[in-house]
């Protein structure tokens, strides 16, 4: 069978519509990449097409309102959060990530807005629980993080920072065996963060056991050799045991 054949003008405009349609999805996929700068090149190139839909425009502002956040460029990234709402206000994630700028900026009152609105339209926002956690123990309200803690790890019980966190609280609050237990689920479900074992280690520190107290600072700095709070909890232990 004989072959179509195209003239010139219209393989070149075959070719420039391959083209463009290239351009397009390196767009979309640059939008979506792990790496911040090509996060908002490749987003920015999306929003600059007169024709993409309301979902994919929403979809690339919050992306690029992540990677802007994520370079620290707070106020840019919450623009882009609030028009992505605007586009799409039933985007729990959205409500969640602009929260989550808001307490980066130390705005906790809208953070914690945000992630309310964010429950309510998914109450199985694990992330949303676990933030607003975060933001209650950041305004001393412990048995509202605690509380939030608890929703989070019922919905994902392999969240080791929510063990840590929930520990941490509890550490603060004196009960200092709920705290041990936090610390040992973080541990086992994260065995190289050294943040598990620097929380055991000021659990230990609290209850005088030193020398398990130092064992946890150590193994921390073994994973961390800057790790501050460790650094900060060997050296005091050191001395208090010296002291004997």
């Amino acid at each position: 069978m004989e072959r179509l054949r195209f003239g010139l003008a219209t393989f070149l405009a075959w070719a420039m519509l391959i083209a463009r349609v290239e351009a397009v999805d390196s767009a979309s996929k640059d939008c979506m990449a792990a790496d911040a700068d090509r996060s908002i090149a490749g987003c920015t190139a999306v929003l600059r097409r007169s024709k993409e839909t309301r979902s994919n425009r929403a979809k690339a502002l919050y992306n690029r309102g992540i990677a802007l956040r994520d370079k620290g460029d707070l106020d840019w990234a919450l623009v882009d959060f609030d028009e992505a709402i605007q586009l799409n206000p039933k985007d729990a994630n959205a409500f969640n990530n602009r929260g989550i700028t808001h307490r980066d900026k130390g705005d906790l009152d809208r953070a914690l807005s945000d992630f309310n609105a964010a429950i309510r339209l998914s109450p199985k926002h694990a992330n949303a629980f676990y933030n607003r956690g975060n933001t209650y123990g950041q305004k001393g309200e412990l048995d509202r993080a605690i509380a939030d803690y608890d929703r989070t790890l019922r919905l994902n019980p392999k969240n080791a920072n929510a063990f840590y966190n929930r520990g941490i609280t509890y550490r603060d609050k004196g009960d200092l065996d709920r705290a041990l237990a936090d610390f040992n689920a973080a541990i086992r479900l994260s065995p190289t963060d050294p943040d598990g074992y620097f929380g055991r280690g000021s659990v230990h520190e609290r209850n005088r056991d030193y020398e398990a107290a130092l064992v946890d600072y150590e193994t921390a700095l073994k994973i961390n050799a800057r790790h501050a709070n460790a650094l900060k909890g060997s050296d005091r232990v050191r001395a208090l045991v010296q002291q004997r």
